[in-house]
């Protein structure tokens, strides 16, 4: 059986994680030749989920038909559904358009994403709030809620590290 590691509390295989190979190659080196502050030298590449690749790829689209003017618009519906358990429908603001979505099989739509700083600002709201798909899921009883993301684990540990910060972010969202 191949050699296992936990990185970052999540088990690897070294057979085929390359950040495991790396690891285990590295931490051998290193007992070997005694040298224990090389050890805690050794920085793995961050891992980066599929939604963070895709909100990547896409970082430059900008949605079409959002057109919203200044009020605001509430996130839940007049009526609350009439559902004995909670369905999320996840909704990313590149789609290209939402007639199609199935808002009867719905309680809620999360829509990714709009990005935040380390600072708590927003970074890029990607054609949030989108009136058009808000008031679509409202007149299907569908309450709507915007998934916010930070990505870079160094942002993200500012932002948590910083009660000013997370103030700010809870003050923008």
């Amino acid at each position: 059986m191949p050699p296992e590691i936990a990185i970052d509390g999540k088990r690897r295989c070294a057979k085929h994680d390359r950040a495991a190979r790396l690891f285990i190659m590295a931490a051998a080196g290193a007992l070997l030749t005694g040298n224990a502050a090389f050890s805690r030298q050794i920085v793995l590449p961050e891992h980066k989920s599929i939604h963070q690749i895709e909100s990547e790829a896409h970082c430059d689209f900008v949605p079409r038909s959002v057109k919203t003017g200044r009020r605001m618009l509430s996130l839940s519906p007049s009526q609350p559904p009439n559902r004995t358990r909670t369905v999320f429908g996840f909704y990313p603001y590149r789609a290209p358009g939402f007639s199609e979505l199935r808002f009867r099989d719905l309680t809620h739509l999360a829509v990714f994403s709009a990005e935040a700083s380390g600072s708590g600002q927003w970074v890029n709201l990607r054609g949030w709030p989108n009136g058009p798909l808000i008031q679509a899921a409202h007149d299907a009883n569908v309450r709507v809620v915007l998934v916010c993301t930070l990505f870079s684990a160094g942002q993200l540990d500012i932002l948590l590290s910083s009660p000013g910060a997370r103030q700010a972010l809870i003050g923008n969202i």
